[in-house]
């Protein structure tokens, strides 16, 4: 089976756009990873009884509990551990919005699918949302 390449001056230059374009995606997601490489978050729950801190990648590198903490009813806890976990991902999401915006430019294609790729692998829906 022989297969005929398109040898017109007019294929060369789609598939050179292509290879372009490609390469830009190619830099624009390594200046976005490098830096939300740079970003964290820290954020308490409403009372201040709860601080989580999370690295660029949603990983818990530290949690802090106050006194109030220790003297509040259990199920006022699970409230506060939850609430103040979803402060530091939408902080989290904050940030790296900022810093692909600052990489990138606010108008940037390629920012604005790696800006809504990490939000949705950092605060994925869950059932009762």
């Amino acid at each position: 089976m022989d297969f005929e390449i398109d040898d017109t001056p007019g294929a060369k230059r789609n598939l050179e756009d292509i290879k372009q374009r490609t390469q830009a995606l190619a830099n624009d997601a390594q200046v976005a990873g490098d830096a939300l490489k740079e970003i964290s978050a820290s954020a308490k729950d409403a009372k201040g009884n709860v601080e989580f801190t999370l690295s660029s990648q949603g990983a818990i590198t530290e949690v802090s509990l106050s006194e109030g903490f220790r003297r509040n009813r259990p199920e006022e806890n699970e409230q506060a551990i939850l609430e103040a976990y979803r402060n530091a991902q939408s902080s989290l999401v904050e940030q790296a919005q900022e810093a692909i915006t600052e990489a990138l430019g606010k108008d940037s294609q390629a920012g604005k699918a790696i800006a809504k790729g990490f939000r949705q692998r950092t605060m994925p829906v869950s059932d009762s949302d």
